[in-house]
């Protein structure tokens, strides 16, 4: 990606995002979201993990970049 640019589909870099926050690897979230990934991708899957590994900094910085914290996943949990 810092070499190359965005070379995977948007739907690939939210998946992407996901991992990174389930990592909470947030210099990696801030890269993937200056390429592209979509904070609210799926149901808001980056905020879900983020939530499940229990990093409040990579919670936070989702929540700052618009991520929905009254977002339901597809089995009516919230986060």
């Amino acid at each position: 990606l810092l070499v190359h640019g965005p070379t995977l589909p948007q739907r690939e870099l939210s998946v992407c995002l996901s991992a990174a926050a389930l990592a909470g690897a947030v210099p990696a979230m801030n890269l993937l979201l200056e390429q592209g990934a979509v904070v609210t991708a799926v149901n808001n899957q980056p905020l879900l993990h983020a939530v499940y590994s229990g990093n409040f900094s990579a919670i936070s910085f989702l929540l700052d970049r618009g991520a929905d914290l009254k977002a339901v996943n597809n089995v009516a949990l919230t986060h």
